[in-house]
Order: C-alpha cells, then structure tokens, then sequence
C-alpha cells in the first residue's frame, strides 16, 4: 500500500514534458465521415476543378465530392460512354472544362458541362493506353504521359500524336510539368529528367551521369521561389538549380527523411512537403532540413494511412492529401484556431473535468480539477503538473474535487466541494488549510476586497457567503442599513466592482449589488418592474470588469448584459441578436476587446463597439463536447482559455485565422414532380448539367419542383448555410440553414428567377450566389395569344350583349310604345265594351218596365185590332232592343273569358226545325226561298244548346238581312266523320272525332276574299258595296266565332258552290262526348232559370165569404234603387202581398231585422250594399235567416248565378223577367214555407219529418233544440231561460219561433215535453208520475189534459195501449 501511495505522489511531482513544445502547425484532418462513400480508399490522384468540386481518382474509381457525399464514376463493361479504366492514375482539367482522366488501360475525357465521356485507346493516337502523368500547359494543350512515351492532343482532329523530343524514346513518362518560363519538365522511369523548350527540343538532361541518385521520376514540382523539385522512386528528393545545373539530394543517408520513396510535393506556409511512403516530410528551407510532420502511428496525427500518394491545394487553401489505403486527409490553418490540450490524457490521468482557472503573477496557467486536484500548466512549453489535495484518500477523484481558484501574489485559494477552503502555496507547492463548513457543501466564488478581506460564496443559504477579515475574523452574517438581517441563497460568482462594493450572481436569485461598508443592497431580477432593473435571466454564471471600465455579466439562459455606471442595466444581448444560444458558461475579455464567451453550443464572440456577434460551433474545430460552467480565464498576453469536459482549449483572439474564402454554390438536382431529371433522359428539360443551365423551360403540368444546391466550402461543410429565394413566387429569402433543397409545388405559369445564396462555416456569404431562370409554358388555352383570342371574344361577347342589350332595349321601348298603345286601345276597347255593357245593363231595367207591361196589354181582350196592332209593333221592337242588349252582354262575355261551355245531349233535327220554323214566317213575309235540309231526324248530338241558337240564330239573321226578295236562302245540317271532311278542313279538326256541319247559304252581295277574316272582329262591318246599304252592329259574326272556338269548331266563309252571288257559312263542331271535359257538360243549362219556374203551380187564393175576416196577407221586402221599377213591382204585387220597400241594402236590412217580412225580394246591383251582401247578411243572422230571399239583376253570367246562389239565394230571377212568372215563384217559396211551418208546429226537430232548412234556420233550430233538451226537467225552463241563453230579445224570439212553426215559446216548449214524454212511456217502465215530475210538469192533472189535447188520449190509455201491443207481439 506504502509502495503504490509513493508511486503516486512521485508521478505527481514529476513535470510531464508534453510532446507539443511548441504546437505543430500541422493538424491534420481525417474522419470516417469524411471518407464514407468513396469508392475505393486508395487515393492516387487529387484535382479541384473550376466549379470547386473536387476530383479523387481510386483504383476503383472516379469520385467527385460536394462536401457531403460522392458521385462515383465507374468503367462499365460494355459502355463506352464510362471511364476506360477503373484504375485512375491521374486527373487534370483543361482550359475548355474538360476533365481528363488517365487510367491504365485508356484515357477519358469528361466534358464538366454534360459529365458526357469520350474514351481514348490507340486508336486514337496514344502511344500506349496505360496512363501515368498529365499536364495541360498554360496554352491549354494537353500533354499526356504513357508507358510508351509522350502525346499531345490534336483538337482539331479530336486524336493525339506522338511526341519525339527524343529520337527513339520510348520509356514510360511518369511526370510532366511546365515551370514559370514556359519550358517543360518531363520525369521518366528509366532516363531521368528532361528539360525542353516550348517547341519540345530538349534543352538539359538530369540523370544519374548528371548527379541524380535515380533515374526513376516519381513526381515534379516548382516551389514559389521558382526552384525545380524532383522526387525519386529510390533516391529521395532533389532539388535542381537551373542556373548552374547544380542538383542536391536529400536522403535517408543525409537528412531527415527516412524513406526515398517521394511521390508527391506541396508547399505549405513556406515549407515542402514531402509525401513518402512513411508518411510527410516537412524541408524547412531557412534552416535547410527535413522533418517529420506525420506519420500513420504518431499520437495526434490525423492521416489515415502512412503510405501517401496525392498532394493538393485547394482554392481556400487547404491541402488534400490520398493515401494509399486510408482514404483522404485534409490539412487546414482553420483547424489550428482553437488549440485543444488535453494535459491528463498526455500521461494517461482520469482528471476529470476541468473547471475554474486563474493565472499567477508568473503568468502560469493554473486550473480547477473536478477530480485530480489543482493542474499548472505552462502553455508556452506545454508542461503541466498536478497537485492533490489529498495523496492518501482511498479515492483520489473524490477528494481531489476542487470547485474554484483563486490567484493571489503568493498563493492559490482553492475552495471545493466538500466545504473546505485551502491555500496552495506557489513557493512550497503544498495545500495549507484553512475552514470547512459544518455541512456539506461546494464553494463557487472566492475574491478579495480593496479592503484586503476575502469573500468567499457557497451553494448553501445560510452560508451563502462568508468574509474573512486580514484579523482571522469570519462573518456568515450581515445587515442593511436598517439594521435588517440580508439573507443570500446559493452564490456563483462575486466581483468587485468598486472600493467596498461586491457584485454577487446567485444560483437563482438573479445579481446583487452589495455595499459591504453600508449594508445597502441592489437586486437586479427578471421580475423587477423597473426596466433598468430587470436582467434577461436569474442564474448567474460569471461578472466581467472590462479593461475600459464596463461590467458584464453572462447568465444561463437569458444571454450577455451590461451594467450602467449608475446602477441600471444598460443592454442586453440573447438569441435574439444573434448568439447561437443564451446559456452561457463563462464570459471573458480578448486582446483584440471584444468579449468572448463559452456556451452549451460553443464559442461567440460580441463586439461592444459595433455589435457585430461570430459564432463558433463545436463541429467548428472545437474539440471539445461541452464547455465547463464559470471555467475559463484570460492571460496576460491576451491568450483566451476556456475548459470543458476532455480538457481545455486556447486562442489568441487578435491572430484567430478565418475562413475568408467565398464558397462557389452549385445547381445539382432538379426533381420536376418527384422524378430526377437527368440530361438526355427522354425529358428534354436539360441537355448537360443543371449547373450549366441557364433556363429551363418546364411544361404547365411539370410545376413541382426540388432543386439541389451545395456551397463547394469543404472545411466543416456541416456548417455551411443557405438561403434562397424564387423571385416571381417568394418575397423575401428563405433562410434554411443546412438544408441544400428546394421545394416548390403548384407553381403557376410564368417566368422566374431562382437565387440560391450560401456562406462558409464562419458565416462568408456568397451574395451572388447562383440563379436559373425557370419557365413554366401555359397550356395552350392559357397562352398569349389564346388570351388574345379570348380577349376578342370577349370583346366580341361584350360587343354582342350590349348589341343585344341595346336591341333589346329598343325593342322593349318599341313594345312599350306598342303595349302602349295596345292598352289605350285596349282601355278604349274596354272602356267601349264597358259603356256598352253597362249600356246594357242599364237598358235591361227600362226594358223590363217596357216588355213586362206590354205582356199584360196584349193579353187584354177589351182593346181594339188596331191598337193591338200598334202595340205589337211596339212590344216586336222591344224584343227586337233585347236581342242587341243581350248580343252585347254575351260579347263581353266572350271577351273577359267569362263565357262557359255547358253542353248537352239533344236531338239536333228538332232544335234546327225549331229554329226554321221561327225564321220561315220571316222568310214568306219578304218573299225568300228558305229551305232546310237536315235528313237525319234521330241524330243525337252534345252541344251547347244556348249558345248554338244563338249561332244559328245570328247566322240566319244576317242571312235574311243581305238576301234580297226572290232570292233563296239554305240551311244544311249534316253528320260528318273528320276523315271524310275536304283536306283544307283535317288540319284544324281531331282526326277521330265525330263534327256536325252547318251551312248557311244566303244569296247576298258575299263577302271579299280580303274582308273574310275581318267579319269576325268585333264591331267590324264590310264597307258599301253594289249599293247595298244595310244597317248593323258588327256584333253577330264576332259572337258567332267566339262561340265556334269555344265549342272547339271550325267557322269559313266560302263563295256559293253555284257559282253565283252570295256567301256560303260552314260551321264544324265536334259533337261526341268525349270532346268535352266534365265541366263543360250539364243536364241541364243554367241560363234557363230565367225561363223555368222551380215551383209547381198553385190555385189563386179563392176571397173570404162575405162577413168573414179576410187572412193577413205575407209582408214581401221590396229592395230596388231604381223608382220605377220599385213602383211598377209594388203596384204588381200590393193587391196580393203587403209591401215594404227599401231603396238599398242597408236600409233593406234595417227593415228586414224591424218588421220580419215572410219574403225579401231584391234587386243585385245597388249603391251601398249589393244585392248579394245584403242577402249574405239575412242568412247570417239568426234572427232574420229563414226569410226566403229572391235576387233580381241583369247579369246572366253563369258565374253571377252561382255567386246569387252561394249568398244564400232561394232564387234567381234575370231581368227582363215575366211577371207572371215571378208571381209563380213567390207564390211557391211561401207555400214551401208555410207547409214548414206547419211540419215544425208538430215536431219541433226538422229531421223527425225529413226537411232540410236553410243554414241559418238550421242552426237557430239546433241551439234552440239543445237548450229544451238540456233543461227539459227544469220547472224554469220557459222564455227567460231560453233569451238568455241564445242571446235574443223576447219579441225577436217570439216572432222567430212564430214564423218558423206557428207556435209560441210556451206552446213550443209544451210540445217538446209531450213528445219526449210519448217516448219515456213507450220506451221506460217509468210511471205516468214519474214521467211528468221528470219533465218538469207542476201538476199530474196538467200533464194528463196536455197530453190528451196533442196526442188524443190520456197518457195511462198510452200506456195501457203500448202494453196489449207488447203482448201481441
């Protein structure tokens, strides 16, 4: 145990010498990442072309790299647009990018804008198909080295030539090379090298006669003091003095090299370096020697194998290296930046991290170990020591945590995680304690004070923070200024900001401000309601006091912020201007004054002057994964350390190199609707390479499109940044980070630019960047000139609708002015058909006051033959004005559409003799041929009886009218089957129907073909013709057509089938049943209801006897504006009936309800209220609504009946009327009446006798029936209980049930009782007592005697009788 704790402490006290006393400038660069993809590992060959990409030819191989992956190129058997060989032995691009490829077995020629192949065999020129070197000289002409010599290519003829610069050489070429001058330098296997002039003439030889060690030529090359190196197969490298010819080797036997196999050379910061087969050589011209740089098994050396093949420079500088089996390695100044140093692992120590650092007033480097102890380290000889706290502990790492340093003139305080704070002695070397806390805890901050006392902050509240005073005295408790306890939670970091004045950052209690002398306290926290008070985040991790004075404290999680001088916060600084995170470990002061600060994502730095902030990632050359938190210092030389997890990184912030170099953006992928578009794929969208494209013209379905980019910035290309925009879709760019695709769907037609931006990994913009325009072609309905042809269309459409519209308006102004016109013509026709209708109407009344009269004259036997005579002549003129009334009442008719159709079947020979026999006698009187042929006497027809004696009628008459004396007249009826009709007629007719034909053939003056179809508009009369000058309405014919059309026929005129003057009428008519509809058809037409009586006759009343009391006579309501006609019906009628009269409907009611007239006879059409409301309001009333009601009116129409019957009218009378006839059916109506009343006195209930009442009579009866039977027990039941409940005064209710039954209340009452009394005796076994107590009889004697007088026989004789019946049966 003694033997293994001295081991120890002899290995801590013995200074570790570092392998880096001065850090090498060569660090190279190699990963798998970097390697994976590459199609072989073996990387003979290195060429960068002018795009950027670079170019490694394998002995598998070619392979173009992007910065993130490899396209390999490959020989496919069978293909000859592959590379010849898979072995690539070198590459090189000429002045017109094209890439050429040597390979062993051919060459190839890769044209850069199409990546197209053409290979390259003997055939074509070459001396030999296996390739070894390369040059493309400064004119552009390709020169190629083979195993048979030296070639040129010949573009003009797209072939090669040899090259004699020998006489007979015939020796493998292995190198070429043109120097500054323009002359050549050409390495053999076997002959050395040779120098030529431009025109290939040799001008020196070098070879072993010459001071070459060996004639084998590996590799060329001119360093930038224009000296000529040559590397050797087996003897080293040598180098050639033009000027003298003089030539020095550099061996194994004479220098640093150790092996002679140099294959390839590079200068690198004014050095050459040197590829071997044992790794790189560095010559250090200046003191002329050779130096190991790398090797394969060398600590810290990144190649991936020792054995190299290829050197180059790319355009940022950085040197490519391909060895033999270890892929690529790359060399950089940019992976020098951040010096990583790992001090532990030099000598095989689990250290642990490191944390805190402090730097002594000898400028040592002196850091926090959370695991071994305090390190110092001399970064100038990279020396390191550790110290332990305590050797002996069992274990190291857990006693040895130290949290924090702090560096005083002599000493190192170290405060750690267990609560102990010691002195480290920098003369002794030893730990010297000095307090541990009662409790566990770590010590975070340690500083002393302009007042030489030492602060000292802890995790723990309570013991947060503790002073030691220059006395030894310990204060963990402090006051305000009030006296007030302070209390401190756990403290991070403390500074000192001015003479007694301490800047405290806690764990989460945000920053305070403390005055040790006053006790004063300032809290700055994100919760503080004062803007200058308020920090971006509470947790404390480090206070800066700058070189100018300013203080700045970094938080976790919120960011940078400043102080003001008077106690605010200044600024702020987070995510939001720009740090890559806000989480921020430790914040430190460069030389170069901006601050610079660790964080959970790496390094930034932010100038305060102007803002500007850098960030430095970890994949950024920071090797390091995370970076400690409060862990880093300052040293005085302005060297920046900040520690982590796997040791600790330095820089100096003035000389950092950056990545300059403007990353060149290249188009590589386009994807058109998911699939890859290639060149020559069948697409036609490209004809090379997307990146030498400058349009592209996509179809309107081709609108989906990806774009591959990449920026050509190969150091940490993981860092590299993108934005892009497509202008004509995009309005501003978008900034995606790393992602290197585009994505745009559903792009419309049109034109754009696509840009595409890119910066390094130090944030270098390429600002041009890289555009292509894209051009998505419209279908052909969406092209120019398809828009022009809709353009026109429309216009032409516009053209047209407004043509349209300005025809239509004219038309409609035009029909305007016509309908306009038609209606003033049409309410002049109107207002015409108006007068004459009401002409009619007016003429109706005088003539009913003229015809009725005259009726009762003729009829007069005391009169003379002369005066009858003359009064015939008058009473003939008369009927003749009615005929004209009438002819004008069914015109109008006709034209309001009021006219209806109501046929019926009749024998048509009786109805057409009828009519012949009327006009015969007309016929003799003027000496007129009149002749009838109708030969079927039993033919049957449905028609419309009415209106077709009027076409007859009108048809004869004017026959008769025009035919002169001695002239003939004929009327034809016949049956006639459509089919059988002349074919002029089966095109107006049904072809199955069944017509009746009638001719009327006068002997006239005729009719002009011209005038045929004018006769029948209304009012219209032929002009005078032959002398003729016969007087007439226009009327008659019009009737006739209306008639005609409404009987579904057919009316022509026609001339005389002999020939001979006059006009023939030919009248169809469908007369079958089924022509006409269920309305049109009726037993019996209702416009002979003016000349039927509905009652059957009746005896003159016979006069009283003498002495005998003459009977009342009926009391008849006479309502009837016109005076005249009022006198002539009241002195018609005053000897039969008493007359009450009434001049219109509301006096006519006033009257009916005041004097209960037994009928109500009254004309329609009257001022204030028409006939038709006035008898609407009698049948509504119950009191007056079984007063029977007859309606008078010269409106004939069908339409006016129904409406007279629907008021409730017990008849209809048309003016003119008969008086006789009307006598008849009042007469009648009161008969009915009173056999009513008669019927009612002897059964109260209508239905017992089987009599339908009117509606209001039948519901006066109903309620008058349901109060008797309800209350039909009660004694009370009399006149009283019986107003009351109808509602009715006692007069009106006696003069109702008077008029209805000829009884009084009483009486009716009475013999309700004794009929339901009948029925209880019958029906019941109830008793004679029982029976009239129950019927509200106030005395048996009463009952018995009222019940003899209705029925006849006593009520026990009823029900004796009822007895013997039930025993018989």
């Amino acid at each position: 145990m003694k033997t293994k704790i001295l081991m120890i402490f002899l290995i801590c006290s013995f200074p570790v010498l570092c392998l880096w006393a001065e850090h090498s400038k060569y660090s190279f660069y190699y990963s798998q990442k970097l390697n994976e993809g590459i199609s072989q590992l073996s990387v003979m060959t290195i060429c960068q072309d002018t795009r950027g990409y670079l170019w490694l030819g394998t002995r598998n191989g070619l392979n173009r790299y992007n910065g993130s992956e490899y396209t390999v190129f490959r020989h496919h058997p069978g293909d000859s647009l592959s590379l010849a060989d898979n072995e690539v032995n070198e590459i090189r691009e000429d002045h017109s990018k094209n890439l050429w490829i040597g390979t062993s077995r051919g060459l190839s020629r890769m044209c850069l804008r199409t990546e197209r192949i053409r290979n390259y065999f003997n055939v074509d020129g070459l001396s030999s198909a296996s390739i070894l070197s390369l040059l493309v000289d400064s004119s552009g002409k390709v020169w190629v080295g083979t195993r048979s010599g030296l070639c040129c290519y010949i573009p003009e003829q797209d072939n090669f030539k040899r090259v004699e610069f020998v006489e007979n050489f015939n020796s493998s070429v292995t190198a070429l090379m043109e120097d500054k001058t323009g002359n050549f330098w050409i390495g053999t296997a076997v002959n050395g090298v040779y120098q030529c002039n431009k025109q290939m003439q040799v001008i020196n030889h070098y070879d072993r006669h010459a001071g070459l060690p060996d004639n084998s030529i590996s590799t060329l090359y001119e360093d930038s003091y224009h000296r000529i190196w040559v590397g050797c197969q087996f003897g080293g490298l040598n180098r050639i003095d033009v000027r003298n010819h003089k030539i020095t080797s550099y061996t194994s036997a004479n220098s640093g090299l150790k092996n002679n196999y140099v294959r390839c050379l590079a200068e690198w910061d004014g050095e050459i370096l040197i590829g071997t087969f044992d790794g790189i050589y560095a010559y250090a011209p200046l003191k002329d020697q050779i130096r190991k740089v790398s090797s394969y098994d060398e600590p810290g050396r990144g190649l991936g194998h020792f054995s190299i093949y290829s050197f180059c420079r790319d355009h940022t500088g950085t040197l490519w290296i391909g060895t033999f089996a270890g892929g690529v390695t790359w060399l950089s100044s940019l992976t020098d930046r951040f010096i990583h140093h790992t001090p532990g692992k030099t000598v095989n120590l689990q250290t642990g991290i490191y944390g805190t650092a402090c730097v002594d007033k000898q400028k040592n480097l002196w850091i926090a170990t959370e695991g071994y102890g305090l390190l110092q380290y001399e970064i100038s000889t990279g020396e390191g020591q550790f110290y332990l706290i305590d050797k002996d502990s069992y274990s190291v790492h857990n006693s040895n945590v130290i949290k924090t340093v702090y560096a005083e003139d002599d000493c190192i305080w170290c405060g750690t995680v267990l609560g102990e704070v010691y002195r480290f002695d920098l003369a002794t070397r030893r730990f010297c304690f000095l307090y541990k806390y009662p409790i566990e805890l770590a010590i975070y901050g340690i500083v002393r004070d302009a007042g030489g006392n030492l602060w000292v902050g802890t995790s723990k509240a309570g013991y947060a923070l503790t002073c030691f005073t220059p006395s030894g005295e310990r204060k963990t408790e402090f006051t305000g200024p009030e006296g007030e306890k302070l209390h401190f939670s756990s403290v991070r970091c403390m500074e000192e900001e001015s003479p007694g004045v301490l800047l405290i950052g806690m764990r989460s209690a945000g920053l305070y401000r403390f005055n040790t002398h006053t006790g004063e306290l300032t809290v700055f926290r994100t919760s503080r309601p004062e803007q200058e008070m308020q920090i971006p985040s509470n947790y404390i991790s480090s206070i800066l006091s700058t070189r100018s004075g300013d203080v700045w404290v970094s938080t976790y999680g919120g960011g940078i912020f400043q102080l003001d001088k008077r106690g605010g916060v200044l600024r702020r600084v987070t995510e939001k201007e720009g740090l890559m995170g806000g989480d921020i470990c430790k914040l430190l002061e460069g030389a170069d004054g901006n601050l610079w600060m660790s964080s959970l994502q790496g390094i930034s730095s932010y100038s305060p002057s102007t803002g500007e902030i850098k960030n430095f990632p970890f994949n950024n050359g920071i090797h390091l994964r995370e970076f400690t938190y409060r862990g880093g210092v300052a040293m005085p030389d302005g060297t920046l350390c900040f520690t982590g997890n796997d040791g600790f990184i330095t820089f100096y912030t003035p000389e950092m190199p950056m990545n300059r170099f403007v990353p060149p953006i290249v188009l590589e992928d386009l994807l058109v609707n998911n699939r890859l578009v290639r060149a020559d794929d069948g697409t036609g969208i490209l004809s090379g390479l997307l990146n030498e494209a400058e349009v592209i013209n996509l179809r309107y379905n081709q609108n989906n499109l990806a774009i591959g980019y990449k920026a050509l910035n190969f150091i940490n290309p993981e860092m590299n940044r993108y934005a892009y925009k497509l202008e004509g879709y995009d309005e501003d760019w978008n900034h995606v980070g790393e992602r290197s695709t585009a994505y745009y769907t559903n792009l419309r037609p049109g034109s754009y630019l696509f840009h595409v931006k890119a910066c390094n990994n130090d944030g270098v913009w390429n600002e041009e960047g890289k555009t292509l325009r894209i051009v998505i072609t419209p279908p052909l309905w969406a092209t120019w000139y398809a828009f022009l042809i809709y353009g026109l269309l429309v216009i032409g459409v516009l053209y047209a609708i407004f043509h349209y519209f300005n025809a239509r308006r004219r038309l409609r102004e035009r029909l305007q002015m016509e309908q306009k016109e038609k209606l003033q013509q049409e309410e002049f026709h109107q207002a015409k058909m108006h007068l004459f209708t009401n002409f009619a109407h007016e003429l109706r009344t005088p003539l009913t006051l003229i015809i009725t009269p005259f009726e009762e004259l003729v009829k007069r036997m005391d009169m003379t033959m002369e005066l009858r005579d003359k009064l015939m002549v008058i009473y003939k003129n008369a009927q003749r004005l009615l005929l004209l009334v009438n002819q004008l009442l069914d015109l109008q008719k006709n034209q309001s559409g009021t006219m209806e159709l109501q046929v019926t079947e009749n024998n048509v020979y009786e109805f057409v003799t009828e009519i012949y026999c009327a006009f015969n006698q007309i016929a003799q009187t003027n000496e007129i041929t009149f002749t009838l042929d109708c030969r079927d006497r039993e033919f049957q027809a449905w028609y419309d009886k009415v209106l077709l004696e009027k076409v007859v009628f009108n048809l004869l008459s004017n026959a008769f009218k025009y035919t002169p004396s001695g002239k003939d007249i004929r009327m034809l009826v016949k049956c006639i089957p459509a089919g059988e009709l002349e074919e002029s007629y089966r095109k107006e007719v049904a072809p199955s129907a069944l017509y009746m034909m009638l001719q009327v053939v006068d002997a006239g003056c005729g009719i002009p073909l011209q005038e045929r179809d004018k006769v029948f508009t209304p009012f219209y009369r032929v002009p005078e013709t032959a002398g003729v000058n016969v007087p007439g309405t226009g009327i008659g014919l019009s009737l006739v057509y209306s008639i005609v059309k409404l009987h579904k026929g057919v009316i022509r005129i026609e001339d005389r089938e002999d020939g001979t003057e006059g006009a023939r009428f030919i009248v169809l008519l469908p007369v079958s049943r089924e022509a006409f509809t269920e309305e049109e058809t009726d037993a019996m037409p209702v416009e002979t209801i003016g000349d039927t009586a509905f009652a059957q006759p009746v005896e003159k009343p016979q006069t009283s006897p003498i002495g005998e009391i003459a009977p009342k006579k009926p009391v008849v309501l006479l309502v009837e504006d016109d005076k005249d006609v009022r006198d002539y019906l009241h002195k018609s009628l005053e000897n039969d009936y008493e007359i009450i009269e009434a001049a219109n409907g509301i006096k006519g009611y006033d009257k009916a309800v005041q004097f209960f007239p037994d009928l109500v006879l009254s004309d329609i059409m009257m001022p204030k209220r028409n006939g038709l409301e006035l008898c609407s309001m009698i049948k509504n009333d119950i009191r007056i609504g079984h007063i029977p009601v007859i309606l008078m009116t010269a409106r004939s129409m069908v339409m006016h009946i129904r409406e007279g019957f629907e008021a409730g009218a017990d008849d209809y009378v048309i003016k003119p009327f008969s008086m006789d006839v009307l006598r008849i059916r009042i007469q009648s109506l009161l008969q009915s009446r009173e056999q009513l009343k008669k019927l009612y006195g002897k059964r109260f209930s209508p239905e017992v006798v089987g009599v339908s009442t009117t509606s209001a009579d039948e519901r006066f009866s109903q309620k008058l029936y349901e109060i008797i039977e309800k209350n039909i027990s009660d004694q009370n039941l009399g006149i009283e209980m019986l107003c009351d409940q109808i509602g009715i005064s006692r007069a009106n209710l006696y003069r109702k049930i008077k008029a209805i039954s000829e009884l009084s209340p009483t009486e009716l009452i009475r013999n309700k009782r004794l009929e339901v009394a009948l029925r209880y005796l019958k029906e019941t076994n109830m008793s004679v007592s029982e029976v009239a107590t129950l019927l509200g009889f106030n005395s048996h004697s009463y009952f018995s005697n009222s019940f003899k007088a209705f029925y006849g026989f006593t009520p026990t004789e009823f029900v004796q009788m009822n007895s013997a019946n039930k025993e018989k049966m």
